[in-house]
């Protein structure tokens, strides 16, 4: 009766991690710690950027739409002085999000774990939004 179970829960294992797999590719393109690739249109994703910086708590430092480029900063909400620089690349049939860290604090060993939690929650909110 067991192995009879067996191959039910591989199946069913395997459903589940390409379920997965399929979400972290975040809109069609591969996915790691740092980027990510949409399947929209530039505007549309700087757009969703911006916004998803702000849910996060960053205010905007600097913007340049044309250059696809974004500095943001960790709000005084944060506790913290993240910076983060988003890059929006328009590969024509695709936008490459890549985004970058620095903690001005970074003396410790804990900061790039900080950062590696910072960024990811940000491409979380961006693949919630696309």
């Amino acid at each position: 009766m067991i192995e009879a179970q067996r191959p039910v829960a591989r199946g069913a294992l395997a459903a589940a991690l390409l379920v997965l797999t399929a979400c972290g590719s975040a809109g069609g393109g591969p996915a790691d710690d740092w980027s990510r690739t949409y399947l929209s249109s530039y505007e549309e994703v700087f757009t969703a950027v911006l916004d998803s910086l702000e849910d996060i708590d960053f205010y905007l430092v600097e913007t340049d739409e044309a250059r696809g480029r974004v500095e943001a900063a960790s709000s005084a909400r944060r506790g913290g002085d993240v910076m983060l620089l988003v890059d929006v690349d328009d590969r024509g049939t695709s936008v490459r999000v890549e985004v970058m860290a620095r903690d001005a604090a970074a003396q410790n060993d804990r900061a790039p774990t900080r950062m590696r939690a910072v960024v990811a929650e940000l491409l979380r909110n961006l693949d919630a939004r696309l």
